[in-house]
């Protein structure tokens, strides 16, 4: 058994203890780290450590009489694509993410791989996905770079203050804007949506038939152009719920082109594009962050006889 030194950074700052050894710690049980700080084992600038002493920037954390893995001499992750930056600063990423890649594992490598030598080590923060697109959906993504940053750009999410604008390809023809509200539960073992007969309003709340939780959506279809019983849609969201809009338009009969899980006849991929996303006036980023149309999306269209949005 050796003792172990590691040194906060700012991306640490205010954090407690316990959350910072579970994420540096991530190859050792939870349980285990709970007993170091049991038993003393962890201290901060040599005075031992409560489980939830929050950790500063510069302290020094000594675990003692235990084997920690060295994050450092983990391997790196070899995933070498490159990424297309729309907007970058020291706290936030944003990408325009191609079809066909996972948000967190694929995305994510990408990204960490982009950023390796550019910003601070941490122990506890990891650049991740402050929000996320569906496999299949392409566009506006945005990454955390910082702790601040990720903590403001998420409590922007929370306050529903970012404007989310999307740009679909629906089965149906819909001729005049519909704003879906509704309560919807997410089955991860079925991976899909379903929407609640009962309304619960903003909040939400439980299904009291097996206790699920409910959560409220609201989503705006906006038709741009109507063709050979297919319709070119402008989808606006201000709330972030899984499969919300595949889930919502298909419930009015308007299932995305391509998604068979949700209806659709035809075959997949489904056509879903974040185009633009809007931050409010007094935020210190950009108002608008926007990702073109991207080409295979494009040429479905065409060859559907439908115009390419200049929605970029």
């Amino acid at each position: 058994m050796k003792n172990t030194q590691l040194k906060a950074g700012n991306n640490d700052d205010g954090r407690r203890i316990d959350r910072i050894l579970r994420r540096y710690c991530q190859d050792m049980p939870v349980s285990a780290v709970y007993r170091l700080l049991r038993k003393g084992q962890v201290l901060i600038d040599g005075k031992r450590s409560e489980q939830g002493t929050r950790v500063r920037s510069g302290q020094v954390i000594e675990i003692r009489g235990a084997d920690i893995p060295d994050v450092a001499a983990r391997p790196a992750n070899s995933v070498e694509s490159k990424i297309n930056v729309l907007y970058e600063d020291e706290d936030i990423l944003a990408i325009d993410k191609p079809g066909g890649v996972s948000s967190q594992e694929e995305l994510g490598a990408m990204v960490r791989g982009y950023l390796a030598g550019k910003i601070a080590p941490s122990l506890s923060f990891r650049p991740g996905p402050l929000h996320r697109l569906d496999r299949y959906a392409s566009g506006v993504i945005v990454f955390g770079v910082s702790l601040a940053g990720a903590q403001q750009f998420s409590a922007m999410m929370r306050g529903s203050l970012l404007k989310k604008t999307y740009v679909a390809l629906l089965e149906g023809c819909l001729y005049s804007a519909e704003i879906c509200r509704d309560d919807l539960i997410y089955s991860g073992s079925a991976r899909k949506t379903r929407i609640m007969g009962q309304t619960y309003g903003k909040n939400g709340g439980i299904n009291k038939n097996n206790n699920e939780k409910v959560k409220y959506a609201q989503t705006r279809l906006s038709p741009l152009e109507v063709r050979g019983g297919l319709t070119l849609a402008e989808v606006e969201i201000t709330t972030g719920r899984t499969h919300q809009i595949r889930a919502q338009a298909a419930a009015r009969g308007f299932p995305l082109y391509g998604d068979r899980k949700y209806g659709s006849k035809n075959s997949p991929p489904f056509f879903l594009h974040a185009c633009r996303l809007q931050f409010p006036k007094d935020s210190r980023f950009p108002s608008v962050i926007s990702a073109p149309v991207p080409y295979a999306f494009s040429q479905k269209l065409i060859e559907l006889g439908f115009h390419v949005p200049a929605l970029g």
